[in-house]
C-alpha cells in the first residue's frame, strides 16, 4: 500500500484531506526560518560557487556543482514508465532493502550501506518530493499502516537529499528547496509521535541519531542546511511543547535547552566544513602559475572526515588542492596579526554576565576578528578583478582570493608555515615518484624557502624529513656511481642506479645544494608551539608536528654534506676525468664513514671529523685548480664581447669549497689568473683587462 502510494498514478487519499494538507502545507512555508547570518553565510556560499563556475568556463574548464565534481555521461536514456521494466526493478530493490520477518515491525536491514539507503530513498521521496506534489496527503496514515519505522524514513530521506547536485540559481530557488524538505522532514516527525520531543536539559536520542548522521554528508554544505532545518523543526516542537506547560511567570531570561547548544556546535562545525568542501571541489587556476600542477583528486568533505582526519588534515586538503593550481609559494605567505587569531580570554576578576552581554561580547569579537584579518589584507576584494570605484587596484589570483577565504574559517591550519610546510611535502613527494620532473622538486625547494622566520622549528624539522625519505637514497646511489667512474657516468648507468638520466644529475646536484642552504639556515630556530581549530580533533599525527619532533642537524655533517655535493656537481659539469675513486681521494677516511649516517645524531668528541692532513690539503688544492682549468673553456665571445658570466659563477663556488676545506684561496686565484694569460691571444684586451682586475684583487689579498 506504501509503496503504491508513492508511485501510483492517483495518490489514495480523500478529497477533504487534500484541503487540509493544502492548508498545512501553506503554514509549513512560514517555518523555513533563516537568521541573517546564516542567510548571508548560505548566499555568500552560493555566490562562491557561481564566481568559480564562471572563471572556470573563462579558463575553458568545465565544472559541475555536485558531491563530487564528475561530469554527467552521456549514453542511452531508459524509460522510467509504468509501461517499462524499471518499476519491477525499483519495486524487487524496495522490497530486498527491508527486513519482513517480523509481520507487526518492518525494519531497515543491517547490512545495508549509505549507498543502498540513497538508492532507497529516491525510491520512496523522488516523486514526493517534486514540486507541486500532492503525495505527502496521507503520507503518516500509509507509512504507519505499513509498520513502517519513522527512523529508517527518516534515514532514508536525508540519504537522498544530502546526495542530490547542488544546483541553485539564487536564493529563492534554494528557499523553495528547503520549504519541500521542511514539509517532508514535518511528516516524518509526526510520524515519530513523542520521540521528537525532550525535555531542556536532556538529548533526545531521535534528534542525536539525525546529527550523527548529518556528520557523514557527502556534501557538507548540503549538511549544513539539513542541519538547519532539522533544528528549526526540533525547537519547534519544543516550543510547541513548553507552551502547553505551565511557565513561570517570574522567570527572567530564556532557557536554552541542551537540544538547542548541540544544534548550534553542529551548525558551526559544518558551517566551516562547507566553505572547504565547495572552495576545494571547484577547478580554480592560478592565472599566473610558476610551477608544474600535480594530479587532484577532488576530495569528498564531510564533517565526519574533518573530525577524524587528525589536526593536520586542512592544511592537508587545502595543500593538495593549492598544488594542483602551480601558484608561486611565496605569494601564500601572510602575516596574520595576533587580534585575528588569539582566544580572547576572560578576565579573572570580572562577575559573570548575562547570556545576552555574553553573546554581544562574542559577536564583537567576532567582529574584531574580521576586521583584522581585513587589515593584513585577507580579504582585498569581493571580486576577482578591480572594483569598478577603484580601478587601479591590483587583480587578485582566484586562488589566493578562495584561500583567504578558507583562512577566515581555518587561521591556525593555514598560516603560512603549516601550509607550505605542507605544499613543499606533497610537491618532492611527488618528484620522488617522477625523478625526471625536476621542477617539481624546483617547487618544493622554493615552498621550504618562502616558510616565514618565525616558523623555521618547522622548515628544519621538515627538512630532516625530507633528507631521510627522498633525497639521501638518490644522492648516495648519484656518490658511489661517480665515485666509481670519476666523471658523469653514462645514461644508462645513471637510469639504473639513480633514477634519473645523466643530463639531469647536475640539476639535481644544484637542488641538493639549494636543499643544504635551507636545511643550515633554518638550524638556528626557536621553539614553536602550534595551534589548531577546536573543530579539529587528535587522530593522525600531523606533518607539522612530527617536524617540530625532529632533533635538530649535527651541522658538522649537514656541511660535509654539502662539501661532497659540491664535488659530485663539479665532477658531473665538466668532461674530465679525475683521479681512481675521487671522492675517496678528497675526503679523508672518517669522512667517507660518516656519509649518508644519521643527519641528526649528537656531535661529540668520539664522532668529531679531524682536520685535514697537509697531504689531503694538497690534494684537494690540485683538484680545485684543475676545475679552475676546465671553467675557463665557459669564457667565449659573442659579436666582439666577451662573456665569462659562467666562469665566475663556477669560481664563486669554487670559493666557498675552498672555504669550507680551509684552503688558501689566494693560490686558486693566482692559478686562475695564470689560465687567463694563457687565453689572452683569442679574445685580446677584453680579457687582459679580466686579468689584470684578477691581479688586482690577488694583490689585495
Amino acid at each position: 500500500m506504501f509503496y503504491l502510494h508513492l508511485h501510483g498514478d492517483q495518490p489514495t487519499i480523500e478529497e477533504g484531506v487534500h484541503d487540509s494538507g493544502e492548508k498545512k502545507g501553506e503554514e509549513l512555508n512560514t517555518n523555513v526560518q533563516l537568521s541573517d547570518q546564516e542567510l548571508t553565510v548560505i548566499e555568500q556560499l552560493i555566490e562562491l560557487i557561481r564566481m568559480n563556475e564562471s572563471e572556470g568556463l573563462q579558463t575553458g574548464q568545465t565544472i559541475a556543482i555536485g558531491t563530487t565534481g564528475t561530469t554527467i555521461s552521456k549514453g542511452v536514456k531508459f524509460d522510467d514508465s509504468a509501461s517499462s521494466g524499471v518499476r519491477n526493478s525499483s519495486f524487487m530493490e524496495y522490497l530486498s532493502s527491508f527486513n519482513v520477518t517480523n509481520e507487526d515491525l518492518i525494519l531497515l536491514r543491517d547490512e545495508n550501506s549509505t549507498s543502498t539507503h540513497a538508492s532507497l530513498g529516491k525510491i520512496i521521496f523522488e516523486k514526493l518530493y517534486r514540486p507541486g506534489s500532492n503525495r505527502l496527503v496521507g503520507f503518516v496514515d500509509a507509512a504507519e499502516a505499513c509498520g513502517l519505522m519513522p527512523e529508517d524514513l527518516l534515514r532514508t530521506f536525508l540519504a537522498y537529499w544530502l546526495r542530490l547536485p547542488f544546483n541553485y540559481n539564487d536564493m529563492s530557488n534554494l528557499i523553495e528547496d528547503l520549504t519541500r524538505f521542511n514539509a517532508v522532514l514535518h511528516e516524518i516527525c509526526l510520524l515519530a509521535r513523542d520521540r521528537i520531543h525532550f525535555e531542556n536539559n536532556a538529548i533526545c536520542l531521535w534528534w542525536q541519531s539525525v546529527r550523527e548522521y548529518l556528520l557523514e554528508s557527502p556534501c557538507a554544505l548540503r549538511g549544513l542546511l539539513a542541519a538547519l532545518m532539522c533544528r528549526n523543526e526540533a525547537l519547534r516542537h519544543e516550543t510547541r511543547r513548553r507552551s502547553d506547560e505551565e511557565e513561570i511567570a517570574s522567570e527572567q531570561f530564556e532557557q536554552v535547552s541542551q537540544e538547542a547548544c548541540q544544534w548550534m556546535l553542529l551548525i558551526y562545525k559544518l558551517e566551516d566544513v562547507a566553505i572547504l568542501g565547495k572552495i576545494l571541489v571547484e577547478t580554480v587556476r592560478c592565472r599566473n602559475p610558476r610551477y608544474p600542477t600535480l594530479k587532484y583528486q577532488k576530495p569528498i568533505v564531510s564533517l565526519k572526515e574533518i573530525l577524524t582526519g587528525g589536526k593536520g588534515i586542512v592544511s592537508e586538503l587545502v595543500a593538495k588542492w593549492i598544488s594542483s593550481t602551480g601558484i608561486d609559494p611565496p605569494s601564500l605567505v601572510i602575516e596574520v596579526p595576533p587580534e585575528a587569531t588569539e582566544i580572547d580570554p576572560k578576565p579573572a576578576d570580572q562577575e559573570e554576565d548575562s547570556p545576552a552581554t555574553d553573546t554581544e561580547k562574542h559577536s564583537r569579537r567576532e567582529r574584531n576578528r574580521r576586521l583584522a584579518l581585513m587589515k593584513a589584507n585577507l580579504l582585498l576584494t569581493s571580486e576577482y578583478g578591480p572594483s569598478k570605484e577603484d580601478e587601479e587596484r591590483e587583480e587578485l589570483d582566484p586562488v589566493l582570493y578562495n584561500l583567504n577565504i578558507l583562512r577566515l574559517h581555518f587561521p591556525f591550519s593555514l598560516d603560512s608555515g603549516q601550509l607550505l610546510a605542507q605544499l613543499a611535502w606533497e610537491y618532492i613527494g611527488a618528484w620522488s615518484r617522477n625523478m625526471a620532473n625536476m621542477a617539481c622538486l624546483q617547487a618544493g625547494l622554493a615552498s621550504l624557502k618562502a616558510i616565514p622566520r618565525l616558523q623555521y622549528s618547522i622548515k628544519h624539522g621538515l627538512c630532516c624529513m625530507i633528507w631521510n625519505a627522498h633525497l639521501k637514497i638518490p644522492l648516495e646511489a648519484a656518490k658511489k656511481l661517480v665515485n666509481k667512474v670519476g666523471r658523469l657516468p653514462k645514461e644508462k648507468l645513471c637510469l639504473q642506479d639513480i633514477g634519473i638520466s645523466d643530463a639531469l644529475v647536475p640539476q639535481f646536484l644544484e637542488c641538493c645544494l639549494e636543499f643544504f642552504d635551507q636545511f643550515a639556515g633554518s638550524i638556528d630556530h626557536d621553539k614553536l608551539e602550534l595551534r589548531f581549530e577546536d573543530l579539529l580533533q587528535d587522530g593522525p599525527v600531523p606533518l607539522t608536528t612530527l617536524a617540530t619532533q625532529q632533533s635538530s642537524a649535527n651541522m658538522a655533517l649537514l656541511k660535509l654534506h654539502q662539501e661532497l655535493t659540491t664535488v659530485l656537481l663539479i665532477l658531473t659539469s665538466f668532461n674530465v676525468r679525475y683521479a681512481n675513486k675521487p671522492i675517496q681521494q678528497l675526503f679523508d677516511g672518517m669522512s667517507n664513514q660518516a656519509f649518508f649516517s644519521e643527519i641528526n645524531r649528537q656531535q661529540s668528541t668520539g664522532n668529531a671529523l679531524p682536520k685535514a692532513d697537509q697531504l689531503l690539503r694538497k690534494t684537494r688544492l690540485e683538484f680545485l685548480c684543475r676545475t679552475v682549468t676546465a671553467t675557463m673553456d665557459l669564457i667565449h665571445e659573442d659579436m666582439e664581447t666577451v662573456y665569462y658570466t659562467d666562469h665566475n659563477s663556477w669560481m664563486d663556488t669554487i670559493e666557498r669549497l675552498a672555504g669550507g676545506w680551509e684552503l688558501e684561496f689566494g693560490d686558486i686565484r693566482k692559478h686562475q689568473v695564470s689560465c687567463s694569460v694563457k687565453v689572452t691571444n683569442v679574445y685580446y684586451g677584453t680579457v687582459f683587462c679580466f686579468s689584470f682586475g684578477c691581479i688586482l684583487r690577488i694583490l689585495a689579498i
